[in-house]
């Protein structure tokens, strides 16, 4: 580990499941997948150059399986203007979805839907002070499956989404 002043830290975590089950999920009609590693600037809705492993898998997963349609929802934290959050939301979801786009998925298969900070994952709502960590663990885009025709298996690592042949 190395310390840069008093307030920053470099650390290593490794993570491992307790169960290799959680790792290899069908994929069927309603099943939600959260995009743990795609990164936005902080107030941007365009995603960092380099940092969207989860969504270069989700195109490869959807090339694989052409009958997928699926929603991506963006969630924010609940720092800011509710409003502002729900529009912010609504282009990072746009944005991910021209990610998608530009690799070959077809428009007509991706929903865009922007949630704002409406649905936490933990306890930071407004008036809540909360740590940094908490806060990002709000900020996510989530993967809804609305359509599937085909068997497909996935798997969810520390190191992102991957597809299982």
């Amino acid at each position: 580990m190395k310390i840069r002043g008093s307030r920053s830290a470099n650390v290593e975590v490794k993570l491992s499941p307790k169960s290799d089950a959680v790792l290899k999920e069908p994929i069927r009609t309603g099943t939600v997948i959260v995009l743990e590693n795609i990164y936005y600037d902080f107030n941007k809705s365009a995603i960092r150059t380099g940092q969207a492993r989860d969504l270069e898998a989700l195109a490869r997963l959807m090339k694989q399986y052409p009958s997928m349609v699926i929603e991506l929802g963006a969630h924010t934290d609940s720092r800011g203007a509710e409003d502002y959050n729900m529009d912010l939301s609504i282009k990072r979801a746009e944005s991910a979805r021209d990610f998608l786009v530009l690799r070959g998925v077809a428009t007509e298969r991706i929903k865009a839907a922007g949630y704002g900070e409406s649905r936490p994952r933990n306890r930071c709502v407004d008036g809540v002070e909360c740590s940094e960590e908490e806060h990002a663990y709000n900020r996510r885009t989530d993967v809804k499956v609305i359509k599937i025709d085909e068997t497909a298996i996935i798997g969810y690592t520390p190191a992102g989404l991957e597809i299982k042949d």
